[in-house]
């Protein structure tokens, strides 16, 4: 059953969070719900991820006060709906060196993940 209020809309009567300001600074934002992910980008929100089972027009489009952006859109992991554990730690110290960097070409960053190594 839906509820009775959007979810996002094009505007609102008070502003906590500016996402031209987040696009103008070129910062990362994701908004993530039960159903979806989308990404903040500079043409405007882009669904990314969708929830197992979920309708993207009828359960995410149409419960939204305007038409996201709709490119490639991934399934959401599924284990995050699941009861039991993920076994995020035992992931994270089973991850190899090459699995630990990252380059962002964009920001020309290298991104290293020493989390779990003593």
């Amino acid at each position: 059953r839906e509820g009775k209020s959007k979810k996002f809309v094009d505007s609102l009567p008070e502003i906590c969070f500016s996402g031209q300001q987040a696009v103008a600074r070129k910062q990362l934002v994701h908004y993530i719900t039960e159903r979806c992910v989308f990404k903040l980008t500079p043409e405007g929100l882009e669904l990314i991820e969708v929830a197992p089972g979920i309708d993207v027009q009828t359960q995410i489009v149409d419960q939204m006060g305007f038409k996201p952006i709709i490119k490639k859109v991934r399934p959401m992991n599924p284990k995050i709906f699941r009861p039991e554990r993920m076994g995020l730690l035992e992931s994270l110290y089973s991850l190899d060196m090459k699995a630990r960097m990252h380059f962002s070409e964009r920001s020309g960053t290298l991104y290293l993940d020493f989390h779990g190594i003593s």
